[in-house]
This record gives C-alpha cells, sequence and structure tokens, in this order.
C-alpha cells in the first residue's frame, strides 16, 4: 500500500473512530496521522458560535422535562447535550458523585457551580431546577 493511498484513506475516515487502528496496521507513522487527523481551529473567516447562556423559568424546556418525569440532571444534560463523562471531566466531580446525583442524592455547597459553566447555566438556575417539585401536593389548610 502506497503512501498515497494511506493519506487518502486517512482523509476519508477522518472522522471515523477506527483510524487508529487502521494506522496501526497500515504502519503509517503516528506523527504523520496526528498532522493528517488533527482538527482545524478554525476556519479562515469563521466566527465562533456563542451560546446564550440557558436560564431556568417554570417554561422552560428543563422544566417541562421535569414535569414529565426526567431528573434534573438528566433534563440539563440532554438540553444542552452534554455526556456524563464529560460533565465529570469539566466538572471535577467523580463519574459515581454524578451518579448519585441522578438518582436524587442532596446536592453539596459547590457542586451546582461546578456543574454550571459546564451545562452553560447559571448555578441560580440549576439551584431553582432541583427545587422545582411540579407534582407535590399541597396539604388540606393550604388551599
Amino acid at each position: 500500500m502506497t503512501a498515497f493511498r494511506v493519506c487518502s484513506i486517512l482523509l476519508r475516515l477522518k472522522r471515523s473512530p477506527h483510524v487508529e487502528c487502521l494506522n496501526a496496521t497500515a504502519g503509517v507513522p503516528s506523527a504523520l496521522s496526528r498532522t493528517l487527523m488533527s482538527p482545524a481551529k478554525r476556519r479562515k473567516g469563521e466566527q465562533p458560535v456563542i451560546h446564550e447562556p440557558l436560564v431556568w423559568s417554570e417554561s422552560c424546556t428543563v422544566a417541562r422535562m421535569i414535569r414529565t418525569g426526567t431528573g434534573w440532571l438528566d433534563a440539563w444534560m440532554m438540553q444542552q447535550s452534554v455526556s456524563m463523562s464529560k460533565l465529570s471531566r469539566k466538572s471535577g466531580l467523580s463519574m459515581g458523585r454524578l451518579w448519585e446525583l441522578v438518582q436524587g442524592a442532596e446536592v453539596a455547597e459547590g457542586e451546582l457551580e461546578r456543574m454550571a459553566g459546564v451545562l452553560r447555566t447559571d448555578p441560580g438556575s440549576l439551584a431553582a431546577s432541583v427545587r422545582y417539585r411540579p407534582f407535590q401536593r399541597q396539604s388540606a389548610g393550604q388551599a
């Protein structure tokens, strides 16, 4: 297999998760594959995408998901397209602790602040969604 053929295969499979396997079997030096596979920072003239922070309200998408039975953390992760591994890595919280929060554990002080940046919102919005109980019954005396 010629070097030209290997380069054309690498360029065609640029986003494939199997490229490392292909590089190992084809004998392509890793420096070459890193050069070909490195993602571009930004194209010339392209403007960065600016995401507006999502602010909590009882009519927002996250509140609707919570009303339909989704947990608060799952709702935020689904709305903002953030995986649990990415949230763990960028917030510094362990996967075990995130799993406890998904299961309904109490939020410790400082955890909301650490997750707010990754979920592109403010800590107050996260706190409001944690406290949000749409189906909590009122007592008979509070009509």
